[in-house]
C-alpha cells in the first residue's frame, strides 16, 4: 500500500492501464514525504486522485461519497452499533467477554455518487439508483444520466 504522497501519485497513475477502478479505503493517512509525521490534507489527495484518475474511484468509508468517490458499499453505523448492543446484551445476561466471537459487519450501505458519474460519462439507470442507500448529486430528469 502506498505510503508517502509519491507513492500514491504513482499508484493512482499505474493503475489507469491495469485496473478497472481504484478502490480507495485510508487515504487519511498518506505522507508527504517518508520524513514526515503528520499526514496530508484527506481532501487534497482525494481530489488530485478523481482529478488525475480517467476510471473510478471506489469508496468505503461514509465521507468517501462526500468526497467524491463514485460508488461503494460504506461501512454501516447503525449496523455496528446494533451489533455492539447485542454483544452487550450477552454480556449483560452473564457471557464473559473473552468468550465473545469478533463479528463483522455484513451489509453496509451502498453507495453511489451522480456527479461522478456524470464526469466519468457513466450513465446509471434508474434501477441503479433506485438499489443506493446513499445517493450524493443530481440525475437529471431523464430514466438515466
Amino acid at each position: 500500500a502506498p505510503v508517502t504522497w509519491q507513492e500514491w501519485k504513482q499508484a493512482v497513475l499505474d493503475s489507469q492501464s491495469r485496473a478497472d477502478a481504484i478502490a480507495v479505503y485510508a487515504y487519511h493517512v498518506v505522507l508527504p514525504d517518508p520524513n514526515s509525521i503528520q499526514s496530508m490534507d484527506p481532501k487534497e489527495v482525494i481530489a488530485w486522485t478523481i482529478e488525475n484518475s480517467k476510471i473510478p474511484i471506489l469508496g468505503f468509508k461514509p465521507f468517501s461519497s462526500e468526497d467524491g468517490s463514485l460508488c461503494g458499499v460504506l461501512e454501516s453505523g447503525l449496523e455496528q452499533g446494533k451489533m455492539a448492543g447485542q454483544l452487550a446484551l450477552k454480556i449483560l445476561h452473564g457471557a464473559q467477554p473473552s468468550s465473545l466471537e469478533i463479528e463483522t459487519g455484513l451489509s453496509g450501505q451502498p453507495m453511489l455518487n451522480l456527479d461522478a458519474a456524470r464526469s466519468l460519462g457513466i450513465d446509471v439507470s434508474s434501477d441503479v439508483i433506485s438499489q443506493a442507500d446513499i445517493l450524493v448529486g443530481m440525475a437529471d430528469n431523464h430514466n438515466s444520466m
